[in-house]
């Protein structure tokens, strides 16, 4: 302990890997204290339970100095709760490498800031005031690492904790972050990408945002849930990859952008934007291929994307977003028509209310060819409705054979090609009375069937003159199916260089 008590080495000074002598350290406290300031006009010492006495104008005094405090452990039961207490007389306090097992550090009067600490154990973040250094203190957490979970905020949803200051620059957590009745009146994670954060999953209830929310983490994130939150700032999650994104009955007062964001699960519920809500580029129930990390509930959810009950009050973009597995914007809300341009959504878990907006909103847009891409969609979402109803459906099962609902050209002039080979080859079998040669007791039969067939087809007078002799039936029905085709083949080539 004596190369400590250099006073230009005391608690600022390199030590051992974990410095952990409580007694030592309040005596190295009050050295410090009665060595490095001299214009003290008394001494400071520790009375019989280990707290600070001396005079109150001593104690103004400190309230004056700074103290930097350099590789030290607090440990989580009193001992570091005393030291804690030692700590509440001084003006600011930077606190460097250090290590904490206590779980929350009481420091009202005293500004703060932690660089490059580790908190080893389950922590608690209190309202704090801020040791602002104009070089590089501009937040409460700068470079540390979490090893347990993160609370901030209290139980009792009547009541908000209000942390005045930013919080946390380039830190790493490793469990949760979770963030309860909380106001934030700085941010929550440095906006700066120059400083990443590292974190694996995030719950906010009931929490305000008064400053921009800047969630652009650098890791494979396992979760993030909003419920009953309000962002009055910008609110950035761009580029992540998440297992799971839950927001519900949150409000979004500026600029919403999940940009190039991949999520395996995507739920937002109940919800208003007030603004421009971005979701460009992003991909929806998939997450990269060579991270397997997401956690298996999230796997276990591969689910829909799923906006329901959302309230767009300006512009929403989804311009380039992929649904891997589906889309459900049945319920939303919009003012303005969203931007769907070169979106590609999943038809198997997608219904057909959903495509129909989207394509209302490419037809709003101008972006009609692609517009009748998600109407051929929605006619087939809708067959599989008439499914129960026979000819209904068969009409659609046929429209989307021949054509795939008018946006296939080539399909319908196939269709036509096939039924004149068809027609000319059964005129030529009733010119050589094929059909009467393949069983002679029954062409009698055949005879009087034919015969009533086609005196039925000879009374549609506007085709009787088109009707081949002996083939009216036939040809009546050829002459329908050729209409149908040709018509489909003009509305396929409209819609493909519809302007």
């Amino acid at each position: 302990m004596e190369r400590y008590l250099d006073p230009d080495r005391i608690l600022s000074g390199d030590k051992d890997e974990n410095f952990y002598f409580f007694t030592e350290f309040r005596d190295l406290l009050v050295l410090l204290i009665n060595t490095s300031f001299s214009n003290l006009p008394s001494p400071v010492r520790l009375d019989r339970n280990g707290r600070l006495k001396s005079t109150a104008e001593v104690f103004g005094i400190l309230k004056t100095k700074e103290l930097h405090i350099n590789h030290v452990g607090f440990p989580g039961d009193w001992e570091g709760e005393e030291i804690i207490k030692i700590l509440e007389h001084f003006g600011s306090i930077r606190f460097t490498q250090c290590q904490f097992y206590l779980k929350k550090i009481d420091l009202r009067s005293p500004r703060i800031s932690f660089f490059e600490c580790r908190f080893s154990a389950t922590h608690e973040v209190l309202n704090v005031r801020l040791r602002k250094d104009h070089s590089y203190d501009d937040c409460i957490y700068q470079n540390c690492i979490f090893d347990g979970d993160l609370h901030c905020g209290i139980d009792d949803e009547k009541e908000r904790t209000i942390i005045q200051h930013p919080l946390f620059s380039k830190c790493t957590f490793s469990k949760n972050l979770k963030l309860r009745n909380v106001e934030l009146e700085g941010y929550l994670f440095d906006p700066d990408q120059r400083y990443p954060t590292t974190l694996h999953s995030i719950t906010a209830t009931n929490c305000i945002f008064q400053s921009g929310t800047y969630l652009n983490i650098k890791n494979l994130m396992d979760a993030a849930v909003f419920r009953s939150c309000i962002f009055k700032g910008k609110f950035e999650f761009k580029r992540n990859r998440i297992g799971a994104l839950i927001i519900n009955n949150c409000n979004f007062e500026k600029v919403a952008d999940f940009h190039g964001s991949l999520f395996l699960r995507f739920k937002i519920n109940k919800s208003i934007f007030s603004t421009f809500a971005g979701f460009e580029n992003c991909i929806f129930g998939q997450t990269p291929l060579e991270e397997k990390k997401a956690t298996k509930l999230a796997r276990a959810s591969r689910i829909v994307a799923d906006f329901s009950y959302v309230t767009f009050l300006e512009h929403s973009s989804f311009r380039n977003a992929v649904f891997v597995t589906g889309l459900n914007i049945e319920k939303i809300n919009t003012i303005e028509p969203p931007n769907f341009h070169n979106t590609q959504v999943s038809f198997e878990h997608t219904n057909r209310e959903t495509f129909r907006i989207i394509k209302h909103a490419l037809d709003a847009h101008g972006s009609h060819i692609e517009a009748n891409k998600y109407f051929a969609l929605e006619m087939k979402k809708f067959q599989k409705e008439l499914s129960t109803n026979f000819w209904d459906s068969l009409i659609y099962k046929i429209n989307g054979l021949t054509s795939d609902f008018g946006q296939s050209y080539l399909r319908a002039t196939s269709c036509i090609i096939i039924l004149s080979i068809t027609f000319s080859l059964l005129s030529l079998g009733q010119e050589n009375n094929i059909l009467y040669k393949i069983y002679p007791p029954a062409n009698d039969i055949i005879r009087f069937i034919s015969s009533l067939f086609n005196g039925f087809a000879s009374g549609f007078l506007p085709f009787k003159q088109f009707l081949r002799t002996d083939m009216e039936f036939i040809s009546l029905i050829f002459y329908i199916m050729f209409g149908i085709l040709i018509w489909q083949t003009i509305i396929a080539v409209k819609r493909l260089i519809k302007r």
